[in-house]
Parts: structure tokens; C-alpha cells; sequence
């Protein structure tokens, strides 16, 4: 089978920074990546859309422009969103409601794609530390970083996180859910940073809890599979993993999701 490189662009918007990903998919054919998120904080109200390109450019993308997105409540009220820069769209008037579900269409050269996702009750991070050991023979420091929260009881509650250090988005996917940890009071520590880096005196660490829903959290755990084998370190060293899972219909790629956001930040002293 054919295989192309998609170029997944994960916009990381609390920060208004960007991780480019790079994951090789089981698709040969150009296909639209949509990336929507909508949050409690209106700021974060983004659609990324772009397109791969075929199969003799697979390191290729283009943004897709002049596209119709709307976002609609389950009132029925429609948000449209408009397009900032060439394949990013915005609005600023939506603030995510927990317990709500949303429906977002996005029309492009005649098709219409949709999803839905529904925002859950918010987790809230307790605290964030930051731990450092000293190396076997060494004076240099492994650090961990550790948040706090209490999983609700009877609840299925998933999460993402974002790791900042000075502003920077670490990279990386870091999820959870309480498959095993239901109603426990959890130290969340499973930061494993491609790229470690040391620390100093006055660093600022910031932790993001993104409360999202079962479709977000496959979306990012499949996503996290297909990267760790398009790098060959999947099962038994697969180069081929299938598509992350989706929320879209019409064969669309990435995904939509409602969230809530948490955020606490340290100084390292």
C-alpha cells in the first residue's frame, strides 16, 4: 500500500505557540486535517485546516482557504468563525459551557464535514511540583514533573496536558484517564519529554489541564500510537499505523474537540 507523511499542525493557542507533527498514515490520497477546539476560555476558539498533498509529496501541506465554519450550541445558537491567516479561523464570542454538547460544520470545494463533541465536567488541578535527582555519577538532574487533582467518582474522566517551560511548549502527548484511578487522588507525573532539557534557577513551569471528552482523548491516544510507530517504536516495529481515530465524518482527518482548560505555573528557586 502507498503511504504518505502527514503533517499534523497541533496549535497550542492558550500560548499562541505551534508543535508541528510529523506522523507517516496509511492514506495516499490528498485528505483535509481539521483541528478544532473550542474552550471556556474564548481565546483558544480555533479551527486549523489544511490538506496533504499526494503521494509524491508526502512532507507537503497546504492551507485551506475561504472555508465556512460554524459551531452550533445545543440551544441552537450558530457561531460563525472567520479566518484570521490562511487556514486558521476564529471566534471569540463562544465560551464553551460544561454539560454542553456543540456540532461544528466546516464546508470546503462543495463538502460539508462535521463532527460533535461534548464539553464534561471540569477537573481541577490542587498543585504542580517539580522534582529533581541527581544522575548516577553525575551532577546534573533528572527532573519530574508531578500535578495533582481528584478524579471524580463514578465519572469516565479523561485529560490532556501541555508542558511549558519559559513559554515553550514541551513536546510530547501527555493523557489520562481513570480506566484504573476512578474517584483516586492522582499524582499525574507521565511527562516523558522527547527532548530533555535542564533547568535552572528563575525557570517558570506552567502545567495545562485539558478536561476533554472519550473522542478527544482516542484522538490524541491513537495519535501518540501512530508517532511512536511511524518512528519505529510501535509494535513489532510498525511503520505503517493506521490513522489516528476521528470525530469527522466524510473521511476527513484530525479531529474537534470541547474542553476545559486549568492552568498553574512555578518558579524553580
Amino acid at each position: 500500500m502507498k503511504k504518505v507523511i502527514f503533517v499534523i499542525t497541533v496549535f497550542l493557542l492558550f500560548f499562541g505557540c505551534e508543535e508541528v507533527i510529523k506522523v507517516e498514515l496509511d492514506d495516499a490520497e490528498p485528505q483535509i486535517v481539521i483541528e478544532a477546539n473550542i474552550s471556556n476560555i474564548p481565546s483558544n476558539n480555533s479551527v486549523i485546516i489544511t490538506k496533504s498533498t499526494d503521494f509524491y509529496n508526502p512532507s507537503e501541506f497546504t492551507d485551506v482557504t475561504g472555508a465556512q465554519v460554524t459551531v452550533t450550541d445545543q440551544e441552537g445558537n450558530t457561531f460563525s468563525f472567520i479566518e484570521l491567516s490562511p487556514g486558521r479561523y476564529i471566534n471569540r464570542d463562544l465560551s464553551a459551557k460544561v454539560g454542553s454538547e456543540y456540532s461544528i460544520s466546516v464546508t470546503t470545494e462543495e463538502i460539508t464535514y462535521s463532527a460533535k463533541s461534548y464539553q464534561p465536567q471540569q477537573m481541577f488541578m490542587d498543585s504542580i511540583t517539580v522534582t529533581g535527582e541527581k544522575r548516577p555519577f553525575s551532577d546534573e538532574l533528572d527532573y519530574e514533573y508531578h500535578c495533582y487533582f481528584q478524579d471524580f467518582p463514578g465519572v469516565k474522566d479523561y485529560a490532556r496536558f501541555r508542558l511549558i517551560i519559559n513559554g515553550e511548549n514541551q513536546s510530547g502527548i501527555f493523557r489520562y484517564d481513570d480506566r484504573l484511578t476512578d474517584g483516586n487522588y492522582i499524582d499525574f507525573n507521565r511527562f516523558f519529554l522527547q527532548d530533555e532539557r535542564s533547568i535552572s534557577i528563575g525557570d517558570v513551569i506552567t502545567i495545562e489541564m485539558l478536561t476533554i471528552d472519550k473522542a478527544t482523548f482516542e484522538y490524541f491516544d491513537t495519535l501518540r500510537d501512530a508517532l511512536a510507530s511511524s518512528g519505529g517504536g510501535g509494535p513489532f516495529g510498525s511503520t505503517a499505523p493506521a490513522n489516528p481515530t476521528t470525530n469527522w465524518d466524510n473521511n476527513a482527518l484530525g479531529y474537534f474537540s470541547a474542553y476545559s482548560i486549568d492552568s498553574k505555573t512555578v518558579v524553580i528557586k
